[in-house]
């Protein structure tokens, strides 16, 4: 199975999906997807499971989950990407790989896994790993650089997990070979733990410890040395004592092993890594570019986002995200995010690029929420009590804006009210000239206040 019809079938396993957005989602033209389709049917048809459905306009495909494990278990055919996944893995974990061996199980020919091995030559040599071959004995693993060598593994295991439910055969049998105790329990355990601290952890975190686990049951030390010093610096904090005594608890781990899965909830993953010093440029220009006063939280939001997508697309770990463009405003917002991006040099997935588009939204509502606007609500029909309680509620989410709701005849007086108003919202159509800014009510107001508000921020940049 390749690559493209492995990306499509995990998708759909998601949710069923629009043509076009599977289109957008993958960056396809319509002929490339419907041979896919016709690639994966026969395949499913050949197993007697069920197949991909067109209907009104949407693919859709529903197995149970033995079914899918029973799919991807008989896939016996790889694409290039997930067989170089697997050799480099191996390698990296055994430090030696015999190429006849390894063909039989990938079921490909000796030309084949000679060009998968120059890619993954290439890739480990950026690592500052090195392939040495000795006849007749196989490939052999010649480590220059003990941290890079555990961050590839770890980086690795990470994309595997996420992709756990997706794997097939071979690849499956020998990250399950790899895990020392039943990965369920690890994760519940783990999860535990997020509660108890009421911390929040993302999958990335949760995957990274599963990939820890690994790694600390290899002969060689992880490079404890490059955080100790970190680890220095919070070592007084009593939440961190509490829960690296709880973790040392609960899983009965060696010290080295506990500080890093301590470090790991404390601060998680991202902060470890001290990912800000990349990301703090981008973030600075994505406000600046949008006229954005972020808090320190939205910050850290914003930052942990930025790393996730790149790594998802780094990785080819697709996801199904259920953000529709609402207006002719998101197609705006959308695609001044689109260009940003592209001058910043930060590459997403589309799914990640509408969630990036709901964070952009909500961050421009909540920097010029507290400017001050007047907004006209005509109503056909004016209830008193009503209308006082609806305006009470506007002000809680609209503290610094002025409402005034007036019935629909006040329009005939308006421009001898002497006020003037930023927007006017009505429940019916106008058919008078205002020289205001007017929109027909036919969703909730917050809705339209919202849009109008990203609408004049646009209007700002240029």
């Amino acid at each position: 199975m390749n690559q493209t019809n492995y990306i499509i079938l995990k998708l759909l396993l998601q949710q069923p999906l629009e043509e076009k957005e599977i289109l957008k989602y993958l960056n396809l033209n319509l002929f490339t997807l419907k041979k896919a389709i016709i690639q994966l049917n026969n395949k499913l048809k050949s197993l007697n499971l069920p197949t991909i459905e067109y209907i009104n306009n949407i693919y859709q495909i529903r197995l149970s989950k033995s079914q899918k494990e029973f799919f991807y278990s008989s896939c016996s055919e790889y694409s290039q990407e997930q067989r170089c996944i697997y050799l480099t893995l191996k390698l990296l974990i055994n430090k030696t790989l015999n190429l006849e061996y390894e063909k039989g199980q990938l079921n490909i020919s000796r030309p084949t896994i000679d060009r998968d091995i120059a890619i993954v030559k290439n890739n480990l040599i950026e690592k500052n790993l090195f392939i040495i071959s000795k006849k007749w004995e196989g490939l052999f693993l010649n480590i220059k650089n003990e941290n890079n060598y555990y961050e590839h593994i770890c980086e690795i295991l990470i994309v595997l997990y996420s992709e756990y439910r997706y794997l097939p055969g071979v690849l499956k049998t020998f990250l399950v070979t790899l895990e020392q105790c039943e990965v369920e329990h690890l994760v519940s355990e783990f999860f535990d733990i997020y509660d108890e601290f009421n911390i929040q952890m993302g999958n990335i975190s949760l995957r990274y410890f599963l990939a820890l686990n690994v790694c600390f049951n290899l002969p060689l030390n992880f490079y404890l040395s490059k955080v100790l010093d970190y680890i220095k610096t919070i070592n007084k904090d009593t939440q961190f004592q509490n829960i690296h005594n709880t973790i040392i608890t609960k899983f009965h781990l060696k010290d080295d092993y506990a500080l890093y899965v301590s470090m790991n909830v404390y601060e998680t993953l991202y902060k470890k890594f001290c990912l800000e010093n990349y990301y703090k440029p981008k973030i600075e220009a994505y406000c600046k570019y949008f006229n954005l006063n972020l808090t320190n939280e939205n910050y850290y939001l914003l930052e942990l986002f930025l790393y996730v997508s790149n790594f998802r697309y780094k990785h080819n770990l697709y996801e199904v995200k259920n953000i529709y463009l609402r207006s002719s405003f998101d197609k705006i917002l959308l695609n001044h995010l689109v260009n940003f991006l592209k001058n910043i040099n930060i590459y997403i997935f589309y799914g990640d690029l509408l969630e990036l588009l709901d964070f952009t939204k909500f961050f421009l509502l909540t920097t010029n929420i507290n400017n001050n606007k007047n907004i006209l609500i005509l109503k056909k029909d004016i209830n008193i009590v009503y209308f006082s309680n609806l305006e009470h509620k506007l002000k809680l989410i609209y503290p610094n804006f002025s409402f005034d709701i007036k019935p629909y005849s006040y329009i005939y007086i308006l421009k001898e009210a002497n006020k003037t108003y930023d927007l006017v919202l009505s429940d019916i159509v106008i058919d008078i000239d205002l020289e205001y800014k007017l929109c027909q009510v036919n969703t909730s107001l917050t809705t339209l206040i919202n849009e109008y508000l990203i609408e004049d921020i646009l209007n700002t940049i240029k």
